[in-house]
């Protein structure tokens, strides 16, 4: 128990269960938050993209989650730890859901050992199937195919990159030395690829968080005719909805329902621009109509354009669709794709104390937030001192 409450504590964890009979011979109701067999419990939390926390034996873990085992890209984090916290395996799940990078957390803060047994932890690589992740880029692509490039880079095989969006900075850490990276120019492919950046493409692909869609609609016009708008937008443009970084439209939209509904289930920023900021800003398509009825004559382009930032372009002029069948109103869709990805909601900022040098002087804490980060910013002499602790 002492262990799994510093876990909550320390929000490495949301809920903790245990089997009934310990939680009625040592009295521990309150500090349990789901109760029910280990089986149920499972089955409950086993979704892709969660996360599972045991402590206990590799081997009865294993006996317990045979049955829900399923593919690498729809199980969950699995993760053991022993009863002190000194041994964490990251037992399934390991890049897509994110069991390595847990574990390294785990053991920075509890002082404990990360086992791990894949290719590329154990000999330094950057593992190209999930590093995008802590760049707050999405991943496309068809499994089998991140697997044969997986193996690939374990047999030091030549990787080609081509890389349209986001930072180059990973390219530039300790771990991909171990890899053979070349830049291309364009989408042909010729052996082992990926491609970074705003494309749709059948390719093993990370997709940064680029692209704004201004959107503007009738009051009160249907959630699936906006979604609609927005499908045949991207797939016009041959854009990937995964690099959306949210949706930009006029100040009168602030209580459109289905907008805002759409906006909250796919976690997309909205930005609402005044009719006077709209119009200030130069459009291929302006027009008198909307212009005579909210004062401005353009909505979806001018906000798009707006929202992408100073070196922003439009990569789609407006598009219109009407309401069919029992479908109501009317939306446009434009879309604006901006110089730097946008995605404050999938990282982290912390500002770390390094101390007075020795290493084991740093605090927990401090070795927690280390490993969550992606890059280090810092003096230089500092930031030689706590290189012992950087990873790939």
């Amino acid at each position: 128990m002492p262990l799994l409450r510093r876990l909550r504590v320390q929000n490495h964890i949301d809920e903790i269960s245990l089997p009934p009979g310990l939680v009625e011979s040592f009295n521990l109701q309150s500090e349990v938050s789901i109760e029910g067999s280990l089986e149920s419990i499972i089955q409950k939390f086993w979704v892709s993209n969660g996360e599972l926390i045991f402590v206990g034996s590799i081997a009865s873990v294993v006996r317990l989650i045979a049955p829900f085992l399923n593919s690498k890209d729809k199980d969950p984090a699995v993760l053991v730890l022993d009863s002190n916290g000194i041994n964490i395996v990251p037992l399934v799940g390991t890049h897509k859901s994110g069991a390595d990078q847990i574990a390294a957390d785990l053991a920075a803060d509890l002082g404990g050992s990360a086992i791990y047994t894949s290719d590329s932890k154990n000999h330094g690589r950057l593992a190209l199937d999930s590093f995008g992740y802590g760049w707050g880029w999405i991943r496309q692509g068809n499994s089998n195919d991140w697997t044969q490039l997986m193996i690939s880079q374990s047999r030091n095989s030549k990787i080609e990159v081509l890389q349209e969006k986001g930072s180059l900075l990973w390219n530039q850490g300790i771990g991909i030395d171990h890899t053979e990276i070349r830049f291309k120019s364009n989408l042909k492919r010729e052996s082992n690829f990926i491609y970074i950046g705003s494309k749709k493409v059948k390719e093993c692909s990370w997709h940064p968080p680029t692209l704004w869609l201004g959107i503007g609609c009738e009051r009160l016009t249907s959630k699936s005719l906006i979604n609609k708008g927005i499908q045949e937008s991207l797939c016009k443009a041959g854009l990937a909805k995964e690099s959306i970084a949210g949706i930009s439209t006029i100040d009168l939209k602030e209580d459109e329902p289905a907008l805002l509904e759409i906006a909250n289930n796919e976690n997309w920023p909205i930005r609402f621009y005044t009719a006077k900021k709209l119009s200030e800003v130069l459009v291929p398509n302006p027009s008198k109509v909307v212009e005579s009825e909210i004062g401005t004559p353009s909505v979806a382009e001018s906000s798009a354009i707006l929202a992408s930032g100073l070196k922003g372009k439009l990569v789609l002029e407006k598009q219109i669709f009407h309401a069919k069948n029992n479908e109501k109103g009317a939306v446009t869709v434009a879309i604006a794709e901006s110089l730097d990805p946008f995605a404050p909601k999938r990282g982290e900022l912390h500002l770390v104390g390094a101390g007075p040098g020795d290493l084991s002087l740093l605090t927990h804490d401090a070795r927690l937030a280390l490993s969550k980060s992606v890059v280090w910013v810092g003096y230089e002499m500092y930031l030689d001192l706590l290189e012992p602790l950087r990873r790939p």
